[in-house]
């Protein structure tokens, strides 16, 4: 028997993003479940038309970070906002933004298109690394 395929646009994952930066913190284990399963989404996608088959989320993200040549800062934050969504502690406001940054430049290296201009402005323009030290000080 043969499955249906079927297939999610680019556009489709940044309005998800952008329904992630909408809810906010407030919605807390849901935001960290729709940010989980949009980066599961994008790497479906990007692993569509090949024979290879990871066994978890790790290595799918790491893998197409390389093959869509993600700088290593970008890689981080990608994998540092897989880590935050896969936690059952709601992602902090502060990093909420961060995260949908790397999920969106993510999004935006598995299809080759440049995040829209209704996410530029609501998200940084640049991945900055702070420390909880640093964050503390502010």
């Amino acid at each position: 028997m043969q499955q249906s395929q079927t297939y999610i646009t680019a556009n489709e994952l940044y309005q998800r993003a952008a329904q992630i930066l909408e809810a906010g913190s407030q919605e807390g284990a849901l935001v960290n479940k729709m940010l989980h399963e949009t980066l599961v989404m994008a790497c479906a996608a990007g692993l569509r038309n090949t024979s290879y088959s990871f066994g978890d989320l790790n290595a799918r993200v790491d893998h197409l970070c390389t093959q869509c040549g993600l700088s290593m800062a970008d890689t981080r934050a990608v994998h540092q906002m897989r880590r935050h969504s896969n936690s059952p502690s709601p992602i902090l406001p502060e990093d909420l933004t961060y995260d949908v940054r790397a999920l969106c430049v993510f999004i935006s290296a598995v299809f080759r298109e440049a995040i829209p201009s209704f996410l530029v402005g609501k998200i940084p323009a640049c991945r900055i690394f702070m420390t909880s030290c640093a964050r503390a000080c502010r």
